[in-house]
């Protein structure tokens, strides 16, 4: 079977629906990935920022408000703070990125590799060697990243793992600590066998998205989504390796409002 796979990225702020055009974007056109047929997926909740590409055959825009119909809990839990000066991205819902794994699960895609909006490509790579170097990085169920790496130690005081001892009593967990490793944000490649892999990632991660904003026993990590993935990896079989992806974020101290 071929593998196949998505580039995604979030804009959900008027600055970053300007910055992934300028960055992220762009470097996708400069390697000429959309005659490749890989595509780009861009979640938003500001569609009407991206009408240029309504019918644009590679370009996905995807409202999120749309995608997330089916988890009325989102809505409820999953706010983006109208005004973001000050408090943004410590309250932004970072977990609203399983959507675009979901998505492309949906599509038949066997990997979706989610990117910041601010990101570029790498100086070694252009457009001739783009299709070999995701080939060499490719393998099946694991998450890899060229950002942080996060490991787990019992008893661990680090925001990340604070709750982990709740979690592993409460679901009656037995996975080893080095499997609870997990990931930072800006390059995230979800690697599946399957588009069911990419499925199965999302089901797990919403679940333990919505318990932790719930808090029903009385604990929940809320938007780390760090913790949530760290619960989401194991319980599919995925592990996280260090990996050398070809985008690297870029950014910009004005669009951090």
């Amino acid at each position: 079977m071929k593998y196949t796979y998505c580039i995604a990225s979030e804009a959900h702020y008027p600055n970053y629906t300007k910055r992934i055009k300028q960055n992220s974007l762009k470097s996708y056109f400069d390697l000429e990935l959309d005659s490749k047929g890989i595509p780009y997926y861009i979640s938003t909740n500001r569609p009407q920022d991206f009408d240029e590409y309504k019918n644009h055959p590679t370009v996905k825009i995807i409202d999120i408000n749309e995608a997330r119909k089916d988890v009325p809990e989102s809505f409820e839990y999953e706010l983006y703070p109208e005004d973001p000066t000050g408090i943004y991205p410590a309250k932004y819902p970072w977990n609203m990125r399983r959507f675009l794994v979901r998505q492309a699960g949906k599509d038949g895609l066997c990997g979706c590799y989610i990117i910041d909006a601010d990101s570029v490509k790498h100086h070694s790579i252009n457009k001739d060697n783009f299709i070999e170097h995701m080939e060499k990085i490719y393998e099946p169920k694991v998450c890899g990243s060229n950002a942080a790496i996060f490991k787990y130690s019992p008893g661990s005081t680090f925001e990340v793992f604070m709750r982990h001892d709740d979690y592993i009593k409460h679901f009656g967990l037995t996975f080893t600590p080095d499997q609870y490793t997990t990931i930072d944000g800006p390059a995230m490649f979800f690697m599946g066998e399957s588009n069911k892999d990419l499925l199965d990632i999302f089901d797990k991660w919403n679940f333990y998205t919505i318990f932790g904003y719930k808090k029903e026993f009385g604990f929940g990590c809320e938007s780390n989504f760090h913790t949530n993935l760290s619960f989401t990896f194991p319980s599919v079989g995925f592990t996280v390796k260090e990996k050398p992806l070809p985008f690297y974020p870029e950014h910009h101290y004005e669009d951090r409002y």
